[in-house]
C-alpha cells in the first residue's frame, strides 16, 4: 500500500491533507485542491524555471525545470527564452567547472546571512551533489542506515551560518516530557570558535518553535567549548 500511494502521489492523483500524530491522512487531489484553469505547457515550464532558479540562487542549467519524474514538457524552450530575455544569467563559480546560471533579480541583492538549522529535505541541500560541490558538505540522510553504520545519527540537521555550514546536530523531541534532547553536536572541520554560540542560539530557536520547556544538552565539540 505505501508504494501504491507513492506512485499515485507522484502522478498527482492523491495528496497528504493532514496528520494524526505520525500517521499521514491521504485524500484524492481532485477533492482537496481548488479547481484552476488548465495552462499551456510552455507557460508552466517558464514559471517553474523562474521559481526554481529564484529559490536556489544559482544552479546548473540541467537541474532547473525538473520535478520528481524528470524534466517538464517545454523545459528547454523555457530556458532558451529566459536566457534570451536576460532573466537567466550565465555565471562562473570560482573553483567549479561546468555551466552555472543565476537569476537576474538576485545578482544585485545584498546577502544577509543568519544561523539556522536546516531540514534534510530543505531545497538548499536536497540535491546532495550540488551541496557538496558548492559548500564542500557531504550530507546524507541516515534514517535507513543500520544504527551501527551511521556516521552522524538517525535524523541530523545541518547548521548553516551565513554562507557556511559549520556543523550538524542530532535532535529528538520528547513530546511527553516537553524536552528537546540534543543527542549530539558536531562541528565541521573548518568551524570557528565564534560559530559555537551561534549554533547554540539556533538550537534554542528550534526548542522555542517546538514549544519545548527544556533542552537536554550534549557535550559540545572542543572548538566550541
Amino acid at each position: 500500500m505505501p508504494m501504491l500511494l507513492d506512485i499515485l502521489w507522484l502522478q498527482g492523483r492523491v495528496m497528504i491533507v493532514g496528520r494524526d500524530g505520525q500517521q499521514r491522512i491521504w485524500d484524492l487531489a481532485s477533492r482537496s485542491l481548488p479547481h484552476v484553469p488548465s495552462r499551456p505547457s510552455s507557460e508552466i515550464a517558464a514559471e517553474l524555471v523562474d521559481r526554481q532558479l529564484r529559490a536556489r540562487g544559482l544552479e546548473r542549467p540541467d537541474r532547473i525545470g525538473t520535478l520528481f519524474d524528470g524534466p517538464v514538457p517545454m523545459r528547454e524552450g523555457a530556458i532558451r527564452r529566459h536566457l534570451r530575455e536576460g532573466l537567466i544569467v550565465p555565471i562562473e563559480v570560482d573553483g567549479l567547472p561546468g555551466r552555472w546560471v543565476a537569476h537576474r533579480d538576485l545578482l544585485d541583492t545584498t546577502f544577509r546571512g543568519r544561523t539556522t538549522l536546516l531540514s534534510p529535505f530543505d531545497d538548499l541541500i536536497s540535491d546532495r551533489e550540488r551541496t557538496e560541490r558548492l559548500f564542500d558538505l557531504r550530507f546524507r540522510l541516515e534514517i535507513y542506515v543500520p544504527k551501527a553504520k551511521r556516521e552522524f545519527g538517525y535524523f541530523v540537521l545541518p547548521i548553516l551560518r551565513g554562507d557556511r555550514f559549520v556543523g550538524r546536530i542530532e535532535p529528538v523531541f520528547d513530546r511527553k516530557a516537553g524536552v528537546l534532547r540534543v543527542k549530539a553536536v558536531y562541528a565541521e572541520a573548518d568551524a570557528k570558535p565564534a560559530d559555537g554560540p551561534a549554533a547554540r542560539r539556533a538550537i534554542e530557536e528550534l526548542a522555542s518553535w517546538l514549544k519545548a520547556t527544556d533542552i537536554s544538552w550534549p557535550t559540545f565539540p572542543p572548538v566550541w567549548r
